[in-house]
């Protein structure tokens, strides 16, 4: 009879929850699901693990499954005795009823745990574990991981995309790390020299700015410091979809009419006491309007 996948998953998820532990984690398991229909793994544990731990983790799982240790089940007439014959037994206490009988299912002398669905009977038919995805919520870490064909499938097609990247950009693919420092650095000096240029051309003009494809988000910290700079100016800046309008504290921008006109053109998001800040259909409509109501409120103030 053939290895079912969840089978393999489910042996996989005690083998590497162990491996956690052997590396100091105190990890308490809230839930482990290897019995969905897309053969995929997951596991939630209620600390906040470092992912470099899950790693090795993960490498240390394959090596115990490589050496071939059978899987057994033994029944307990009770916890207390499943715990005196296996003192560093892994169980779920608000699952398990003590006065109940206890099914206990050891890998080699590797891991012990009480447990009631079915498993390999030894190590090798789960063929091989790689993790997928690792997320952090509220304190917790949530695992999803592929065993068996799935598992090495997926190893390799991660392993072809970055030939595939290696290849198209002339790197070394044992190389990724540093590549990617590289390109790390050179996002952030071109981000350097966008701001350097952002802040001069606000410096320079009143009108409002056309950010082409840029995100509008990503300059929020600029927009504050010079309207903070220069609480009697106003920064208008418009990007292929959104429109960020900024008044400095002694700016006589009236924020809500110009939102208002805003609106007649498409514009949907929220306005403040000196912001909007939304969405726009139509980028050259907006920066049209915006050039008419600035110098319209330029010629209003003198």
């Amino acid at each position: 009879m053939s290895v079912s996948e969840n089978e393999g998953l489910h042996s996989a998820e005690h083998i590497f929850a162990r491996s956690l532990q052997n590396l100091g984690e105190e990890i308490h398991v809230r839930k482990a699901d290897t019995f969905s229909e897309e053969k995929l793994g997951k596991i939630f544990i209620k600390e906040n693990l470092d992912a470099e731990k899950v790693f090795v983790a993960e490498a240390d799982t394959n090596k115990v499954i490589n050496s071939n240790l059978k899987v057994n089940e033994t029944m307990f007439d009770d916890l207390n005795k499943a715990i005196k014959r296996f003192p560093k037994l892994r169980f779920n206490e608000e699952r398990l009823e003590k006065e109940k009988t206890v099914r206990v299912i050891s890998i080699g002398d590797f891991d012990f745990s009480a447990c009631i669905h079915k498993h390999v009977k030894t190590t090798k038919e789960i063929l091989a574990f790689s993790i997928c995805n690792i997320s952090h919520l509220r304190g917790e870490t949530e695992i999803r991981f592929l065993s068996g064909l799935d598992a090495i499938l997926f190893a390799i097609d991660k392993k072809n995309d970055i030939l595939r990247l290696s290849l198209q950009n002339g790197f070394d693919p044992e190389r990724l790390s540093d590549e990617y420092s590289r390109l790390k650095g050179a996002l952030k000096e071109e981000k350097d020299n966008d701001i350097f240029l952002l802040e001069s051309l606000l410096n320079a003009s009143n009108m409002p700015l056309d950010m082409g494809n840029m995100r509008i988000s990503d300059f929020y910290r600029v927009f504050n410091k010079f309207i903070k700079e220069s609480p009697g100016k106003d920064i208008a800046v418009v990007s292929s979809s959104q429109i960020f309008v900024l008044a400095g504290e002694k700016s006589g921008l009236d924020i809500k009419r110009l939102s208002e006109e805003m609106k007649r053109i498409g514009f949907v998001g929220e306005a403040r006491q000196r912001t909007i800040n939304g969405k726009i259909n139509d980028k050259e409509k907006a920066l049209k309007l915006l050039r008419l109501y600035i110098r319209r409120e330029a010629k209003n103030a003198q």
